[in-house]
C-alpha cells in the first residue's frame, strides 16, 4: 500500500490528516482491507452479473466482445465460462436505469450474436481469503464486497468528498505497499 506520507503530498493534507480520514473509512465499513477490496454498495452502486451465450462458434466476435467490456468504466469482472454461458460479466451501476443504458448499448452493437442472456442483481457478494480455505484461523476468513452482514439489508450509502474519493482511488492502485 502507498504510505501516509505519499498520499499526504499528492492530496495536500496532513499525514495525520490522511490516517484519521482512513481509519475513518475503516471503521463505516468502506475500506474492507488492502487488498484493493471496496464495498461497492456503501457508495450507492448496484452489482450485476450478467450470463451470455453466443450464437455460433466465431471465435472473433467473441474477443471483440471481450475487448468491448474491457475498456468499459462499469466492468469489474470479465470471464469466459463453459456450460450455462459462455461470457459472465459482472459490472457495477449507480441505478436500474444505468444498467438498463449499458446492456441497451451492448445488444445494440453485438445483440445478434447473442443467443441467450440471464442478469442478476447482486444483493450480497462475499470474498474468500486463503485462510478461509486453508482454515488459518488469524486470519480474516471473508469480506462482504457487496451488501451487509445480514442479508438483503440495504448499506447505508457513505458520503465521500474529494479528497476521500482520491485516497481510496491511490489505496486501489498501490494496495500492496505498507502504510505505515
Amino acid at each position: 500500500r502507498i504510505s501516509y506520507t505519499k498520499i499526504a503530498k499528492l492530496v495536500g493534507l496532513s499525514k495525520q490528516s490522511i490516517a484519521l480520514r482512513i481509519s475513518r473509512m475503516e471503521k463505516i465499513g468502506l475500506i474492507l482491507g488492502y487488498k484493493g477490496l471496496l464495498n461497492l454498495s456503501k457508495l450507492g452502486y448496484q452489482y450485476y452479473r450478467w450470463h451470455m451465450r453466443f450464437s455460433g462458434n466465431e471465435r472473433k466476435k467473441f474477443l471483440e466482445i471481450l475487448e468491448y467490456f474491457k475498456v468499459i468504466p462499469n466492468s469489474r469482472w470479465i470471464t469466459e465460462t463453459k456450460g450455462f454461458s459462455d461470457l459472465m460479466v459482472g459490472f457495477v451501476a449507480n441505478n436500474e436505469m444505468e444498467a438498463s443504458i449499458l446492456i441497451d448499448k451492448f445488444t445494440s452493437n453485438f445483440g445478434d450474436y447473442i443467443l441467450d442472456s440471464h442478469i442478476a442483481l447482486v444483493t450480497r457478494l462475499v470474498a474468500f481469503n486463503r485462510g478461509y480455505w486453508l482454515e488459518k484461523h488469524n486470519e480474516p476468513k471473508s469480506y462482504i464486497m457487496i451488501g451487509e452482514e445480514r442479508p438483503y439489508s440495504k448499506p447505508n450509502k457513505v458520503e465521500l468528498d474529494n479528497l476521500d474519493i482520491k485516497i481510496v482511488k491511490l489505496l486501489a492502485q498501490n494496495a500492496r505497499y505498507s502504510l505505515r
